[in-house]
């Protein structure tokens, strides 16, 4: 079965939506076990423990009740953070685990994080519109391929692209995946023809 990845700074990525969608299509059985907030000295952490084919798997992530406000962190910090635990306890359990435990929702967080802390620059292209400067770098990246590729000829083409996939704003790294497969099919339907 293919699994769906995201490339973020050459490494190749698992969203959590992913490995949900591995663990029912490719094991028997999955259980939510437990699913909770616990306070470890002075930060809070999410623990989610699941059962895989009757084995319990854990998986614990931080709570970023201080992230900045712009990010899915601060606007959410913990279904964030019970995301990421899930994601994590399905990556110890061999699901979606190519290059790291960490999820690509994981990964694309602590991008937007430290570049949110370090940079306040303004995005340049006004057609990629991005929920975080990681994602708009991404998205950037997308455009300029599918306009490398001639599978489209200019803004107008990227707009018409991103409303087709009814993508108005880059949310997630399963947004970029999604462009991506579309520029890979519209390349393909072009060569064929």
């Amino acid at each position: 079965m293919a699994v769906r990845t995201v490339n973020i700074k050459g490494k190749q990525y698992v969203d959590v939506a992913e490995r949900v969608r591995l663990v029912h299509a490719e094991r028997e059985s999955f259980e939510m076990v437990s699913s909770n907030a616990i306070q470890v000295g002075p930060i809070w952490v999410w623990q989610a423990v699941i059962k895989v084919n009757g084995i319990q798997y854990i998986g614990t992530a931080e709570i970023k009740f201080d992230a900045a406000k712009h990010t899915a962190d601060g606007t959410n910090p913990v279904a964030c953070a019970e995301t990421s635990a899930v994601g994590r306890a399905l990556g110890m359990a061999g699901l979606g685990s190519l290059e790291s435990i960490a999820s690509a929702d994981e990964v694309m967080r602590a991008i937007d994080e430290q570049e949110s802390s370090s940079s306040s620059d303004e995005q340049q292209d006004e057609t990629v519109k991005a929920i975080s400067k990681p994602l708009y770098n991404a998205g950037l990246q997308a455009k300029q391929r599918a306009l490398k590729l001639g599978v489209i000829a200019d803004d107008i083409g990227w707009t018409a692209l991103l409303s087709s996939l009814g993508i108005t704003e880059i949310a997630t790294g399963k947004d970029i995946a999604t462009i991506n497969n579309k520029i890979t099919e519209m390349e393909k339907k072009r060569k064929s023809a």
